[in-house]
């Protein structure tokens, strides 16, 4: 259910093709049928029919991001703690790994792709970095801009200018959909009105209808994927009021904090740190609106529901 898009009204079809196998199983030298295998198409020609909704969007969506996070945050068998465990990117793109020297005394990221390519050499040859270096810096840096007002304001300012121009963008966008989408349904209307003045057979009509409505799905899920974008770009940004407290309690708050706080808060507003020997890069941002978190609330020793509530990310 939580990776399944029929639940929240959007049943897909036309998503895989068939296809000759690469590495078929029986290598028989006569087949009736050739194409045994299934491959995903592209995401633009799947196509959606609208079906009724078990659960919201907003809850999928949640689900899923909570899905992800934990794969990439989620506890695994290590011996070391690392502050920006599966936040740290190599230049090449790959996920960088935390390896110990000298029993833990030297702690360094390095680039995965040696583990990737086995037992090929790998193509990567950035050399790793020092975790303790690299985890004070970004440490800094992200508690320096959480606390200085005059950049969260400057920040928040060129965030709504960019929000500007792609809420623009989008409603362009928007308006191009809605004009096909008029435009399938004035097709489907004409089809059954020649199948109403005798010109159409049944059989005729059905066969031209199912690709129009097939287009019509398509043209609904797009409108559905672009209106939420266009609604998660018209949020407001915080008042200078309220970037001055949050600066404020901020400077209070980061001084002393655990090392899972430090943590937790950077894989909060952390989206990927690209380091190497000279530089290191945050991307990242800080959310501004409520957002629903779901997380598991225990009843019973054998019964754990989903529970959701409101948490204002700030």
């Amino acid at each position: 259910m939580l990776r399944n898009e029929t639940y929240i009204g959007k049943a897909r079809y036309n998503s895989t093709k068939s296809i000759v196998p690469v590495h078929p199983i029986k290598k028989e030298k006569y087949k009736r049928i050739k194409k045994t295998s299934r491959m995903i198409r592209p995401k633009e020609e799947w196509l959606y029919a609208p079906v009724p909704a078990i659960i919201s969007e907003e809850l999928y969506n949640s689900a899923r991001a909570k899905l992800e996070n934990n794969l990439k945050f989620s506890a695994r068998r290590k011996k070391y703690e690392y502050l920006l465990t599966g936040l740290v990117k190599c230049t090449c793109g790959r996920n960088c790994a935390g390896e110990a020297a000298q029993g833990g005394k030297h702690l360094y990221y390095r680039c995965a792709d040696r583990i990737y390519s086995y037992p090929l050499k790998p193509t990567c040859k950035q050399p790793p970095i020092n975790a303790r270096v690299v985890d004070t810096l970004v440490w800094q840096g992200v508690s320096k801009f959480m606390s200085d007002d005059s950049l969260l304001k400057e920040q928040a300012a060129l965030w709504c200018e960019r929000n500007t121009d792609r809420s623009n963008y989008d409603s362009h966008i928007i308006n191009n959909i809605r004009g096909d989408l008029d435009k399938a349904k004035n097709e489907e209307e004409r089809y059954v009105k020649a199948y109403g003045a005798g010109m159409l057979s049944l059989e005729q009509l059905q066969q031209h209808v199912q690709g129009v409505k097939a287009k019509i799905s398509s043209f609904e899920a797009q409108l559905g994927d672009k209106g939420s974008q266009l609604k998660d770009l018209q949020a407001t940004a915080p008042e200078e009021s309220e970037i001055d407290n949050f600066a404020l309690l901020a400077k209070q708050t980061l001084l002393d904090l655990s090392f899972e706080s430090k943590k937790a808060i950077l894989q909060n507003v952390v989206d990927k740190v690209v380091a190497t020997q000279k530089e290191v890069l945050i991307y990242g941002y800080l959310p501004i609106e409520e957002n629903i978190d779901v997380a598991l609330c225990s009843i019973h020793r054998n019964h754990r529901p989903p529970k959701c509530r409101q948490i204002h990310t700030l």
